[in-house]
């Protein structure tokens, strides 16, 4: 199955017990929001993952396939 990177964006912070889970995955949290950035995961994971969170009443904001390119990008236009 095909992985891919994904940029997660999400309402509030996420429970400790849910970043131990995240292997491999990094997150930024600002402004009573959280950038959760996930490398190289399948399509299931994928699914999982964004049950997980509606489980856990956490609000999905934005969610959407990236690469690293685009998120150095990014940081390089934040700055």
């Amino acid at each position: 199955m095909r992985q891919a990177t994904y940029e997660i964006q999400l309402r509030g912070a996420l429970p400790p017990e849910l970043l131990a889970c995240l292997a491999g995955a990094t997150y930024t949290e600002a402004c009573g929001e959280t950038l959760l950035l996930t490398h190289d995961i399948d399509q299931e994971s994928l699914h999982q993952l964004v049950r997980r969170l509606r489980d856990l009443g956490i609000e999905l904001l934005e969610l959407r396939q990236t690469t690293a390119t685009n998120i150095l990008r990014q940081i390089a236009d934040e700055r």
